[in-house]
């Protein structure tokens, strides 16, 4: 929790409004200052709503996009193909294709015989 002290009566009330921690901690992150405590308007959730909005294009923007590293530093930036974005998708799909193949040849063979 933030740096503020709760008491009893705050913790009661947290309770009986369905609060957490983890939302106080952001009322107070995201909410602007009034005279007798912190208040999310309208106005604030609308500004986080676009900032988040702004890190979900870049982001997307992002994908496919590679960095080689080494020893902490960079080395080069490059897109990625297709192909070669994720070298685990087969096997993703489909955890025993390496053994289908294995099993199709093996039947195959028994085929011809």
């Amino acid at each position: 929790m933030t740096n503020l002290q709760t008491t009893n009566h705050g913790l009661q009330r947290m309770s009986q409004r369905g609060l957490t921690v983890s939302d106080i901690d952001l009322i107070m992150a995201v909410g602007c200052e009034v005279p007798d405590g912190v208040l999310v308007r309208r106005k604030d959730c609308d500004e986080i709503e676009r900032r988040l909005k702004e890190i979900i294009a870049r982001v997307k923007r992002l994908e496919g996009k590679r960095l080689v590293v080494c020893d902490g530093r960079l080395v080069t930036a490059y897109c990625q193909s297709a192909c070669k974005r994720d070298p685990l998708s087969a096997r993703k799909r489909d955890p025993l294709s390496r053994w289908r193949k294995v099993d199709r040849t093996r039947a195959f063979a028994l085929r011809a015989a």
